[in-house]
C-alpha cells in the first residue's frame, strides 16, 4: 500500500507542467509570468506552424508610464499545450507605445519578412490552433496572421481573427 502510494506522489511530481495546462485557452489556469499576475486578453484562432507556415503575432503597449509583460500560449488542434510561458516562452516586456514582434517556431527557420523580437518554441507543430494572449495590462493592441516562413516579400499572408477574450463580435 505505502508503494502506490510513493509510486503515485512521484508520477505526480514527474508530469510535465505542460500537461497540466492542457484544455485549451478557456479550461486552462493563467498563469504568473516573471512573477506577474496575468490578464487573458486576447484569443486567437487559426494558429498555424506546419510546413512553410508560421504565425506572427504583432502587439503594441497603450500604456501611457508603465511597461508590459505579453504572454502568448499556443494549443493544437486537440487542446494540447505546445509551449510554456512559465519558463519565458512566448513572452516580452515592453515599454510605453512600444511593440513587439512574436513568431511560432516548430523548426529553426525564422520567417524571413518579420524581424521578430521573440520566438515562441513549440513542442510540435500547430495545425488548427489557438493562442491565448496574456498581458500584465488589458492597454493593448494585437493582430495575427500567418504567412509563409521563406519568402521576402512573402508569397501568401492571411490576417486571423483576434478576439477579446472568450467572445467574439457579433456575440
Amino acid at each position: 500500500m505505502r508503494i502506490g502510494f510513493v509510486v503515485l506522489v512521484f508520477l505526480a511530481l514527474a508530469t510535465p507542467a505542460l500537461a497540466q495546462e492542457d484544455g485549451g485557452p478557456v479550461v486552462a489556469k493563467i498563469p504568473k509570468v516573471n512573477g506577474l499576475s496575468m490578464k487573458h486578453v486576447f484569443t486567437v484562432m487559426g494558429v498555424t506552424a506546419y510546413g512553410d507556415l508560421h504565425t506572427v503575432f504583432m502587439c503594441t503597449s497603450l500604456e501611457k508610464s508603465k511597461e508590459v509583460t505579453v504572454a502568448i500560449e499556443v494549443w493544437d488542434y486537440d487542446g494540447g499545450l505546445l509551449n510554456d510561458v512559465t519558463q519565458d516562452n512566448g513572452v516580452d516586456t515592453i515599454d510605453p507605445g512600444e511593440s513587439t514582434t512574436m513568431e511560432t517556431e516548430y523548426s529553426d527557420d525564422d520567417v524571413a519578412a518579420f524581424d521578430d523580437d521573440e520566438e515562441i518554441e513549440l513542442s510540435d507543430d500547430a495545425n488548427h490552433g489557438t493562442a491565448r494572449i496574456l498581458a500584465s495590462s488589458t492597454k493593448l493592441a494585437c493582430t495575427a496572421l500567418v504567412t509563409d516562413k521563406v519568402g521576402d516579400p512573402p508569397a501568401s499572408m492571411v490576417n486571423l481573427h483576434v478576439i477579446a477574450k472568450k467572445k467574439q463580435k457579433g456575440d
